[in-house]
């Protein structure tokens, strides 16, 4: 045997031998960033969304939100708090949206406009439905939530829409209905 191929196969078992120490584990985790908050300006959030006594078969968006310049997180959890008044229908359900903007923040999704307002009914058919908080009780004014993981929005602009499909008003009240949008971002270990 040659001495460039006895080098070269001392190299190989060299190399095959301490592949494993070279293949370190390497872990992907989320570290939640600070939650941003959506609600009736009484309880001073981040973004106003005017929800107290929104009525069945009524939407409401909120004002738009600035995730900022720069790189930012693209995946999301909403959180949302609410309170019917009257006899609940278990199993109705108020329907969560987000609408995207632009890169420029002139032009969303529904054509929506940048602070809180009623949400038309067909506009829900341009937005994106995020999830539901579907109806778990027949109390009155009990506060019910639902938590929404893994929302992507990768622009910087966007905002929050609900719809009433529980035959119920929300609860005349400016202190018990809300959203929390908390960054998501990935972190490499």
């Amino acid at each position: 045997m040659n001495l460039r191929r006895w080098c070269s196969l001392c190299l190989a078992v060299l190399l095959g031998c301490a592949s494993p120490l070279w293949a370190a584990t390497s872990f992907q985790y989320t570290l939640p960033g600070t939650p941003i908050t959506f609600a009736d300006s009484a309880q001073s959030p981040t973004y106003t969304f005017t929800l107290s006594a929104l009525g069945n078969g009524a939407g409401q968006y909120s004002a738009r939100a600035d995730k900022g310049t720069g790189a930012q997180p693209s995946l999301w959890q909403l959180s949302c708090h609410l309170q019917l008044t009257g006899t609940n229908v278990v199993a109705a359900a108020l329907e969560l949206y987000i609408a995207h903007w632009d890169s420029a923040g002139a032009n969303s999704d529904g054509a929506l406009r940048t602070t809180t307002t009623s949400l038309a009914t067909d506009k829900r058919r341009n937005l994106k439905l995020v999830g539901l908080l579907i109806v778990d009780q027949t109390s009155t004014n009990v506060t019910m939530s639902t938590n929404i993981a893994n929302i992507y929005i990768p622009g910087r602009y966007f905002s929050l829409a609900i719809w009433n499909g529980t035959s119920l008003p929300l609860k005349t009240d400016t202190a018990v209905h809300g959203c929390a949008m908390t960054p998501m971002p990935n972190q490499m270990q």
